[in-house]
């Protein structure tokens, strides 16, 4: 009978990974559609990539000057 409970444990535990992965999944996709659909110009990894570019370019410019 313990044996039996633990099984069924087990089970519910491997059910709620499966559908917390999916739940996961889904905020995912929805959060990447919702900020295409309002904010198609500035993704998050452009937007930290021309924040760096500009840095780096502020850095060149100053060695060059000095």
């Amino acid at each position: 009978m313990i044996e039996d409970w633990h099984n069924r444990k087990t089970l519910l535990s491997e059910n709620y990974q499966s559908e917390i992965e999916k739940i996961k999944k889904m905020v995912t996709l929805f959060t990447y559609l919702f900020q295409q659909i309002f904010f198609p110009h500035m993704t998050i990894k452009k937007k930290l990539l021309g924040l760096r570019k500009k840095k780096n370019e502020d850095n060149l410019s100053k060695i060059a000057g000095n």
